[in-house]
């Protein structure tokens, strides 16, 4: 490997500079997509646990659906001027 001191603008003073902040962005850039990911999986998760959950409560299932019912009327409510 053929590392020179160079007068970089960067302040590096090694032509390997450029590379290896490519490779340090995409390290960055890897660890975000990993931790989406894993974030989707457990969003994903929740909902199944939910279903599941209002599968077996038709109690719990009613009342979700009153919730989300009064939220909706409470959004499109017109307010008296």
């Amino acid at each position: 490997m053929n590392l020179r001191l160079s007068a970089g603008a960067g302040g590096c003073g090694w032509s390997g500079c450029d590379r290896r902040d490519k490779v340090v962005e995409a390290e960055r850039v890897a660890k975000a997509n990993l931790i989406r990911r894993q974030e989707e999986t457990a969003a994903t998760r929740s909902l199944i646990n939910m279903g599941r959950l209002m599968e077996d409560n038709p109690l719990l299932l009613h009342l979700k659906q009153l919730e989300a019912d009064r939220r909706h009327d409470s959004s499109t409510a017109t307010r008296p001027g």
